[in-house]
């Protein structure tokens, strides 16, 4: 479209000195077309609503204004022209937002023009379109959304198919940004460089930066190599935003080892980054496990100027992310970061997972402040309680980890044994803790009860590391202690690491008169039950063996705890052979209840391994009852 032509000359100025504002005017309003591109709708359609009318021609034509009006100085031109010019600018910029606006509502809305719209709206205002749908951040309507692939295709092919025009750059530069949108693809990309190649139009530095954005959406790694070459050939320049999208297609691919080092590269050239490019980083990193890398990501984005409620967002995310994978650094970080300062308030399935992370690091501080958040929302559970015990016991503060215990038996909770194993390790791995656990025992005596399952942890412990000698004065004290006897399990811990016959044989006594036959004490592994069976069978204990070995079969499913090289609960156990052979020497008929359940369990090894042993006894019993006879008959023969 030819720009309207405007006269001046020194004669109209001469006889018309306010001739000047219209043509400042007019002359700062009017733009200028540029090349290959329609002029903005706004301006066009402003400048058709409102045409230069010439008043003059070949010099002989009247001006509007009068000749005999009189001069104004220039001081006086200069004023008017700084008051008219804004109220002239300003009325056309009205004029061109309205029918802007009218425009936008029509083309840009969320339902889809009709053919008729589009047929009634001219090129330029298709083409200016086509400009704003094609910026990513500027193509919605009064916050409404539109499918942005649909439209821009919808507009290009009616310019093509209905209007005429031919494939130029322009259409294909629209194309490629409609190939952004996660309806495109990295085929049509493709095909779109094939239709270009078919056309003979060279791909613009423009198109191929819309290329990387959208092969960051559809990652094809042979195509990106293929755009990037050809920009490296004819020197495009490939800034910060191509190397981001870039950077993102590797991410995409589930290239993110390479991703990080090249992100890792923009830092620390200090290039200017994307925020939300960065929080991409955190959110990729923080799903796929890769906790460290994340936290380095997270670091770069907390330092960055601008963040607020993104990065307290973020920093809550790697929060909840690191404390389910237990990752301290993490957990402690981001906990530091938003929850210890109130900024953030934890869900509760977060604080269970910063309550075990703490716990397995031994952060009694973490722990402590965790603990203290989850008794003032609900009940504190049994397992909070063991991970508070924990924290305490691997920070080796034993004292506090048996008045915890003292503090969970007085709110109802029993504290059985898989609830003091952290306990046990700490005085296992540090004997100088084992005097120092005593006189915290006796110190808590002092005041209340001690829990049972306290003084068990620390007599199993003791009696694991110095035997049962060294552990018998705190045995004998169990009674002084809690009020209570010494349970099953404690009994039991004794005998195995007692290594004199003596106090063998007075720990079990005591098992037997203090533990009732109907008792059913807590499982265990099947090692210590072999220990016991052993023992028992030692000191000719054959009824206490036996309720051992309907215990561990208890335990065991009915298998026997394996030792056979199979599969757990199956093989025989070592304990098997000894137990046969003294129930047969005995004459005891409760061996047969012990095969019924190997048999039950289906354990093959186990019930060949009795099978055979009572056969060769009944054959034996056989021979000595034969021998028995004929002995007898020799004996009656010689009296007569």
């Amino acid at each position: 479209m030819r720009r309207q032509q405007l006269l001046y000359d020194g004669l109209w100025r001469c006889l018309c000195p306010g001739y000047d504002r219209s043509a400042l005017s007019k002359a700062v309003q009017t733009p200028l077309p540029i090349l290959g591109q329609g002029l903005p709708p706004q301006t066009r359609l402003a400048t058709r609503q409102q045409p230069w009318i010439q008043k003059r021609t070949f010099g002989l034509e009247a001006p509007s204004e009068p000749l005999h009006k009189k001069p104004q100085n220039a001081g006086d031109r200069e004023t008017q022209l700084r008051e008219t010019a804004p109220h002239i600018a300003s009325q056309e910029a009205r004029d061109r937002k309205k029918l802007g606006k009218t425009l936008d509502e029509t083309l840009m809305a969320p339902t889809v023009p009709t053919e008729k719209t589009l047929a009634d709206t001219s090129i330029e205002d298709l083409q200016m379109t086509l400009k704003k749908i094609r910026d990513p951040a500027g193509y919605s309507v009064h916050g409404q959304v539109f499918n942005r692939y649909g439209r821009i295709i919808l507009i290009v092919e009616h310019l093509i198919k209905v209007r005429g025009l031919p494939a130029d750059r322009f259409m294909f530069e629209c194309m490629m940004d409609a190939m952004i949108d996660p309806q495109g693809s990295a085929e049509g990309i493709r095909v779109l460089f094939k239709e270009m190649h078919k056309h003979d139009i060279f791909p613009s530095e423009t198109i191929c930066r819309s290329a990387l954005a959208a092969l960051a959406v559809h990652p094809d790694y042979a195509l990106r190599q293929q755009v990037l070459d050809t920009m490296k050939r004819h020197w495009f320049r490939v800034d910060t935003a191509e190397e981001q999208d870039i950077i993102l297609g590797m991410l995409r691919d589930g290239q993110h080892e390479l991703a990080y080092d090249k992100l890792m590269g923009l830092i620390g050239r200090r290039e200017r980054i994307d925020l939300w490019f960065l929080d991409i980083f955190i959110f990729v990193f923080g799903h796929e496990g890769y906790l460290d890398e994340m936290l380095q990501v997270l670091y770069e984005r907390k330092r960055a100027k601008g963040t607020g409620k993104v990065a307290m967002n973020l920093i809550y995310y790697a929060l909840d992310q690191c404390s389910s994978a237990s990752h301290y650094q993490g957990t402690a970080f981001a906990w530091n970061a938003v929850v210890r300062n109130g900024q953030l308030k934890p869900s509760d399935g977060i604080l269970e997972n910063v309550l075990a992370t703490a716990a397995r690091e031994g952060d009694v501080e973490l722990a402590t402040e965790v603990h203290s958040m989850i008794s003032k929302r609900s009940r504190v559970q049994i397992h909070h309680y063991e991970a508070l015990v924990e924290a305490f016991a691997r920070d080796r503060n034993v004292a506090g980890a048996l008045r915890i215990l003292s503090i969970m038996e007085q709110s109802g909770l029993s504290v059985l044994r898989e609830n003091t194993r952290a306990v046990y390790d700490a005085l296992r791995q540090d004997r100088t803790l084992l005097a120092e656990a005593k006189a915290v025992l006796r110190d808590m005596a002092s005041t209340d009860r001690v829990p049972l399952g306290a003084i068990s942890v620390v007599l199993e412990a003791k009696a694991k590391e110095l035997g049962s000698e060294a552990a018998s004065e705190l045995y004998d004290d169990v009674e002084r202690l809690s009020g209570r006897q010494p349970s099953a399990t404690m009994i039991q811990d004794m005998i195995i690491n007692s290594s004199t016959e003596d106090k063998t044989r007075a720990f079990l006594n005591d098992y037997k008169e203090k533990i009732s036959v109907h008792e059913n004490p807590p499982a265990r592994l099947p090692m210590p039950y072999n220990k016991l069976i052993s023992a028992c069978l030692d000191f000719k204990e054959l009824d206490l063996a036996m309720r051992f070995a309907h215990q561990t079969l208890d335990s065991s499913g009915g298998g026997g705890g394996g030792g056979g090289g199979g599969p757990e609960g199956m093989g025989t156990p070592p304990w098997l052979g000894r137990l046969t052979e003294a129930a047969i020497d005995a004459e005891d008929r409760r061996i047969w209840e012990i095969f019924d359940r190997f048999e039950k369990a289906g354990n093959k090894d186990a019930v060949d391994s009795m099978r055979k042993m009572l056969k060769l006894a009944q054959l034996a019993r056989r021979v000595r009852d034969k021998n028995s006879v004929k002995a007898a008959e020799v004996d009656a023969f010689a009296g007569y």
